[in-house]
């Protein structure tokens, strides 16, 4: 393996980065049930599908964790052991929550947990801002935002431990991750 593999990874994830980064698209609805037995319909227009932005969270999940193997494949290149890189992914709580949250994608269970909580990928959840509405109907069984500007809206994808306790957002815990590996390949860099 050389250098210019890694180099394109990086970019790979750049680009699922920016796919995940864009929040347009042809909008979701779902129904829910009320205790009484009545059913309401909410639908969100122009904003992408909990399913696609699952398929890319997913995504940049599994390559961000990837990274490592190509780092280790990489390390007698910079003059440095494969258990080295190793100690850093240890030593980085961020990469810890990108390994569980990687291999329970891939496996769809977690025999054993970097990060001690055996963390859980929750369906992405939307905040609309008003600034961000172009109108709200409400019916009698229904429910309709339309959204005027995607950008605005915030979208998260929750983690929390196996036992339900919320750690946080999964797009901050891939941001977190990135960052690290960036961070070692500029030290390695900056060493040879």
């Amino acid at each position: 393996m050389k250098l210019p593999e890694i180099q394109r990874l990086f970019a790979r994830v750049g680009r699922i980065t920016a796919q995940l980064n864009g929040k347009a698209g042809p909008g979701t609805a779902w129904d829910y049930t009320f205790p009484d037995g009545s059913t309401t319909t909410y639908v969100i227009t122009n904003v992408k599908t909990p399913e696609e932005i699952e398929d890319q969270f997913a995504n940049l999940a599994i390559w961000t964790w990837s990274i490592k193997d190509y780092f280790k494949a990489l390390a007698p290149t910079f003059g440095t052991k494969p258990n080295a890189i190793e100690d850093f992914v240890n030593a980085n709580p961020a990469l810890h929550l990108c390994a569980d949250i990687a291999n329970r994608l891939k496996h769809g269970e977690l025999k054993k947990s970097r990060s001690g909580h055996f963390p859980v990928v929750g369906r992405p959840t939307y905040k609309v801002p008003q600034a961000a509405v172009a109108s709200l109907l409400f019916t009698a069984n229904s429910v309709k935002l339309d959204v005027a500007d995607p950008e605005l809206v915030e979208i998260e994808v929750s983690v929390t431990s196996q036992s339900g306790i919320a750690l946080g957002d999964g797009f901050e815990f891939l941001r977190g991750g990135i960052a690290a590996w960036e961070s070692l390949l500029k030290q390695l860099l900056s060493a040879t």
